[in-house]
């Protein structure tokens, strides 16, 4: 279905999900390799997981991976699931992945899930009402929040792009219209306009293919570094490399560059009046006032676009500065958390699920420097449950039931993390299993379902069973942010997980002051002393866990300010071109002028003002083109508007100063001209 075959025997057919025929494992090419060292062998042999034994029927390609960390595949085992078809029909949590048929649109394919949907609810309306279905392509899910940051940066170095070939056009432009006398002379001696045509086309494509080498080159190391940077911030179905794709795309925009950027500076050159170009002086050779403008215009659209790169870049910055100093609602230092997986035929009796948690838990808790240690089901910014809410007492509509975040957690988990319990109590060995259920609402659930604030002590139900088992409200906790960080807090029940065994994997939150490894070793040792075939996994700091959250966005920003800086310096390099060239150009003006009595100060004047001038034009269109794509930029902005008149006044002087400086040399040339040296040239 996928479109994969198996780079070694086979992968996984339906028969393989029949009883007794349903251990079998397809591992992935990163397991393959780690694990068993790339052993073609291995397919036919049987490995061990979580205590049972598999049979190794395939392994899979290099980079084929549908989530961000699966690394084996085995046959879904429903069996279990669905011996109780009443509990069964009101768990939803399995994703379908489908292809489409050839001719079927996504449109028509979720009209017909849709129905199916409808029919289910009307047959079985504890489980399916008020649900229905949606579609999504399989590609938009792997690249998650990654496609706005991918897509911008592919806007920004088609804008680095146009910007160095307005450099190239400029470059050219200067070359050769500072050699309309030699090509005049060229054309008196008989040479045809097409050869001459030919050999300036030819020059501009010797430097667009020489940086066309030069940028392959730089692209291959800068790929691996900036990937060596973050390694999981793309998904690995991405095989990120310059590829003969790659190639043939940087051998298309080389020569189009040089061709497109390059022919009309040698159409201008080449047409001239002959007569006019050969009286002109070699020393003083003008390029007329249609080239100056055309340089001009030139520099005034490479400042254009590099003040919206800039503006991007800023915002970009700000935004990330501002995601960054979210409030919590939590103190991430000095916390290491690890995965769990408690799996295996054994612990389908739950009890031992709850004695393996209290056993692990009990052992770090009395370990010295370990403060505090809990657990919970899914970390800060790593996913979350929802499951619907009724509130005893009160009228409850069932097709519009409000929904809670669900949070699994056991221990002194809200001590761990530093959550304060603002009313009632956490979660003690009042809460045992034998005990009545109870749970633990955060402050914006409490405000938002019982504002009258008598959340403590009210009873609630959720889940699909509108007759479930009540939960008493025991404290409430303060907020924070379970899901990513841009989000806001949603209203959250924080469920005693000793009532929840079934959920079986849960991550360890273990608050100490010693080190990574140190913290990592007493993790382990605590699990083996309860079950030394339980494998446990990303053994992290909380700190990095919130950290690779902003992964994606870390991304687009160092390759926003990159791009951006490329900008910024491809601008000043066209300032300073431009102003060197008309500085060298009006060398018998700036000398008359200079005899006449002008003082350096206004010889430079003239030189920076025109710079500025140039600028301004840049920037006031620049500001409209940064006006109007702004939108572009709202989905992946936190805590500042697209319009942000800081950043836009902040990248407004920069841009000022840098061609200031640009033309500080040129300047300070045109105030050195000798009168009588650049008259006697004359």
């Amino acid at each position: 279905m996928l479109g994969t075959p198996a780079l070694h025997g086979r992968t996984l057919l339906p028969s393989d999900a029949a009883t007794g025929n349903d251990s079998r494992v397809v591992l992935s090419f990163t397991a393959w390799q780690r694990d068993f060292g790339g052993d073609p062998a291995v397919v036919g042999r049987t490995i061990q997981l979580n205590g049972a034994s598999y049979l190794v029927v395939g392994v899979m390609p290099s980079g084929f991976i549908i989530g961000r960390s699966e690394e084996l595949w085995i046959p879904y085992q429903e069996a279990e699931t669905i011996a109780d078809v009443v509990s069964a029909r009101k768990q939803h949590y399995i994703y379908a992945v489908g292809r489409l048929k050839p001719g079927m649109t996504p449109e028509h394919a979720l009209a017909d899930v849709q129905l199916i949907a409808a029919q289910l609810a009307r047959q079985y309306p504890d489980a399916d009402s008020a649900r229905s279905a949606r579609i999504h392509p399989l590609r938009e899910i792997i690249t998650g929040n990654l496609r706005p940051a991918l897509l911008l940066l592919q806007v920004a170095a088609a804008l680095v792009l146009l910007i160095a070939c307005a450099n190239l056009a400029n470059l050219a432009l200067s070359r050769t219209m500072g050699r309309r006398r030699e090509l005049a002379t060229r054309t008196a001696l008989g040479a045809r306009r097409s050869r001459l045509l030919q050999q300036l086309v030819t020059e501009s494509l010797v430097l667009s293919v020489t940086g066309g080498v030069i940028g392959v080159g730089l692209a291959i190391i800068g790929t691996h570094w900036l990937l060596s940077l973050n390694p999981t911030t793309l998904p690995s179905v991405f095989d990120v490399k310059v590829n003969g794709g790659v190639l043939v795309f940087s051998v298309i925009v080389s020569l189009a560059t040089g061709v497109v950027f390059g022919l009309p500076p040698a159409l201008g050159a080449s047409s001239g009046n002959l007569q006019d170009s050969l009286k002109e002086g070699g020393g003083g050779t003008s390029a007329g006032r249609a080239s100056g403008r055309a340089r001009r215009a030139l520099v005034v659209a490479q400042i254009a676009l590099a003040l919206m790169l800039l503006i991007g870049a800023g915002l970009l910055m700000r935004s990330f500065s501002q995601l960054s100093h979210v409030t919590l609602g939590y103190d991430p230092t000095d916390v290491v958390v690890a995965d769990l997986d408690v799996a295996g035929d054994k612990y389908n009796d739950l009890t031992r699920v709850d004695a393996l948690y209290q056993g692990v838990i009990d052992q770090l808790s009395r370990t010295n420097g370990i403060a505090a240690v809990g657990a919970v089901r899914n970390l800060p910014t790593q996913g979350t449950a929802n499951t619907s809410l009724r509130i005893d007492g009160e009228q409850n509509d069932e097709a519009r039931l409000p929904d809670l975040t669900f949070l699994d957690v056991r221990g002194d988990f809200f001590k761990a993390m530093r959550i304060p319990i603002l009313a009632g109590r956490a979660y003690d060995d009042q809460d045992s299993p034998d005990r009545p259920e109870t749970a633990i609402i955060n402050e914006t659930a409490a405000k938002r379902f019982f504002p009258n604030g008598d959340a403590v002590g009210r009873r609630i139900r959720i889940g699909p069973n509108p007759n479930g088992s009540p939960l008493t409200i025991v404290g409430i906790a303060g907020d924070i942010h379970s899901g990513t960080l841009d989000t806001p807090v949603s209203p959250t029940l924080y469920a005693n997980h000793r009532k929840e065994t079934w959920m079986r994997s849960l991550s360890l939150v273990v608050r100490t002051s010693m080190s990574l490894t140190d913290a990592e070793a007493l993790i382990r040792r605590a699990v083996r002393a309860q079950d030394p075939t339980l494998a446990v996994s990303n053994v992290q700091t909380l700190n990095d866990v919130i950290g690779s959250s902003l992964g994606s966005r870390r991304f687009a920003l160092r390759l926003a300010m990159s791009f951006a800086l490329i900008a910024l310096v491809l601008a000043a390099v066209g300032i300073y071109g431009v102003l060197a060239y008309t500085v060298a150009s009006r060398t018998r003006e700036f000398g008359i002028r200079i005899a006449l009595g002008a003082s350096s100060r206004r010889v430079m004047s003239l030189v920076v003002g025109q710079a500025i001038a140039t600028s301004l034009a840049g920037i006031a269109i620049g500001l409209g083109g940064a006006v109007l794509g702004a939108r572009v930029l709202n989905g992946m902005l936190f805590g500042v508007s697209a319009l942000d008149t800081g950043t836009y006044a902040v990248v407004v002087v920069l841009l000022l100063v840098v061609a200031v400086a640009a033309c500080a040399v040129p300047a300070w040339r045109a105030t050195q001209v000798d009168p009588l040296i650049s008259m006697r040239a004359e």
